[in-house]
């Protein structure tokens, strides 16, 4: 469903999904809906290629992990990106506010998950959220 969403704000760029049967997370659907949509809406605007989503388990733990291919985010700046406001100097070309990451923080930490970046310049983003899996 966010995939769907995603591709119409670039109906031109592949988002492939990994992810196991009966996946399931501690979360509210629509808080977990947003956060996905600012992270691949994020992923859209400063990388070209592929988005790669992929979902695994272990343990009581289950991480999403999305995978963009863009310019990537310097150190210095990575330190800051969950700063509300906060825009790097090289995305002041990028629409935008710098409330996204925040607001996708917020919300992570409401629903009892964590959030981080790893990020290398010019080799791109991953975006690392973990949440208490959902048990039967």
């Amino acid at each position: 469903e966010v995939i769907r969403q995603a591709q119409n704000l670039d109906d031109g760029r592949q988002i492939t999904l990994t992810i196991p049967e009966d996946m399931d997370i501690k979360a509210d659907r629509d808080a977990f809906r947003q956060v996905m949509l600012i992270l691949l809406d994020n992923a859209l605007k400063y990388s070209d290629d592929e988005i790669n989503i992929e979902v695994e388990k272990t343990g009581s733990v289950v991480e999403i992990q999305v995978q963009d291919s863009g310019t990537g985010i310097s150190s210095s700046d990575l330190e800051h990106v969950f700063d509300r406001f906060y825009r790097a100097g090289e995305s002041s070309f990028v629409p935008g506010f710098g409330l996204g990451l925040a607001i996708a923080k917020a919300l992570v930490e409401a629903m009892g998950g964590t959030i981080r970046l790893d990020s290398e310049m010019e080799k791109g983003t991953t975006v690392i959220l973990r949440f208490p899996a959902l048990e039967e």
